[in-house]
C-alpha cells in the first residue's frame, strides 16, 4: 500500500495536531472508554500510549504509521516498488542500516534521504550521520 495524503487517509485538517494521539483520533476515532482505559494501562505498564493502542488492535500499524507522518509533517513510503541502490547501502555497514531500521533512499551531493521505522530515533539519525558523513534530509511532502 503506497500511504500518501492523495488517498484520503489523512488530509491538511490535522496539520495543527498537538501529538500522535491527535492525529490517530482524527484519521481513526477511537471511543472514549476505551482510550481512557488505555491511557490508565499505558501509564500503568509504562508504555507509549500509541504501541499499546497497535498491540490491542485499536489502531493499525499503518493507521500509527500515518498519523506519526502527519504528526511530524513527513511524507510516508511504501518500499514495495522500491530499488535499493546498493552503492547508498555501502555508505554504512548493512549490520547497521538493519540494526536501525533504515534504508537511505537517495543522495544529492552531500545530503542523504532515509527512510527509518522509527523518526524519532535522534541517536539513529546521528549515528547515520557520524557514518555516512552526510547530512540527513526530510523527505517532505
Amino acid at each position: 500500500m503506497l500511504y500518501s495524503r492523495g488517498q484520503g487517509k489523512i488530509t491538511g485538517q490535522n496539520m495543527n495536531s498537538k501529538n500522535i494521539i491527535d492525529c490517530l483520533k482524527a484519521l481513526r476515532p477511537i471511543p472514549s472508554d476505551i482510550l481512557a482505559a488505555a491511557e490508565q494501562e499505558a501509564h500503568t505498564c509504562n508504555v507509549p500510549l500509541e504501541q499499546l493502542l497497535v498491540k490491542q488492535g485499536v489502531v493499525s500499524e499503518t493507521d500509527l504509521v500515518l498519523a506519526t507522518a502527519e504528526y511530524m509533517d513527513l511524507r510516508p513510503i511504501s518500499l514495495s516498488r522500491f530499488t535499493l541502490d546498493h552503492e547508498l547501502l555501502d555508505l554504512m555497514d548493512k549490520k547497521n542500516w538493519q540494526e536501525l531500521r533504515a534504508v537511505p533512499l537517495a543522495r544529492t551531493g552531500n545530503s542523504l534521504t532515509v527512510a527509518m521505522a522509527d523518526p524519532f530515533d535522534l541517536v539513529g539519525r546521528d549515528t547515520i550521520t557520524a557514518s555516512t558523513q552526510c547530512e540527513l534530509t526530510r523527505w517532505w511532502h
